[in-house]
């Protein structure tokens, strides 16, 4: 496998994003100096900076730097999600859960958002919460889980396969794992 942090592409673009966050943070323009830029400048610099820091796994760094993006807009969903991936990945999936939730609560139409918080809280074992966050973007007013079925939603299926497997439910886990080899034997 490739190391990430040593490859000359990564280390140009750790080196081109820092230079942009020194200048910005001291003379809000970036370095080729022309003209005054936004203020959103440098939060979506340090939103990159953070994507970078996730690739080569420094996630404490990368989690500082998105929660300084959430201090300076605290509804944009995106940093959010990011500051998620970053908890998940260090090994913090209930925290994980709880931050990708936060986010899904400041939009309620983003049926992406939505299945993201779904999966998180598969993945944290919120078995409940994960049910009650896809139920909002199902039409039926039975079960969520029978028009995800009927729907072929393969990923919800695979993601409660394996929920199941870890509390040792082989039995059920083994029913979503099919449910989801019929879904592509019947296509």
């Amino acid at each position: 496998p490739l190391d990430v942090n040593v490859h000359p592409v990564h280390a140009l673009l750790v080196d081109l994003i820092e230079a942009y966050i020194t200048s910005l943070s001291s003379n809000n323009s970036f370095p080729s100096g022309e003209g005054e830029s936004p203020p959103s400048a440098l939060l979506w610099a340090w939103y990159l900076r953070s994507i970078l820091h996730e690739q080569v796994a420094e996630y404490a760094q990368g989690i500082t730097l998105i929660n300084k993006c959430i201090e300076h807009t605290p509804t944009a969903v995106d940093f959010y999600e990011l500051k998620a991936r970053l908890l998940e990945a260090g090994g913090d999936i209930q925290q994980a859960a709880d931050v990708i939730d936060a986010g899904r609560d400041l939009d309620h139409q983003d049926r992406y958002i939505n299945n993201q918080t779904t999966k998180t809280f598969l993945r944290a074992g919120r078995e409940e919460d994960a049910k009650k966050r896809i139920a909002l973007f199902t039409r039926e007013q039975g079960s969520p889980e029978q028009y995800l079925y009927d729907m072929q939603c393969a990923w919800y299926e695979l993601e409660l396969a394996d929920l199941l497997r870890r509390k040792g439910e082989f039995g059920k886990s083994l029913r979503k794992y099919m449910a989801v080899v019929k879904h592509y034997e019947d296509y």
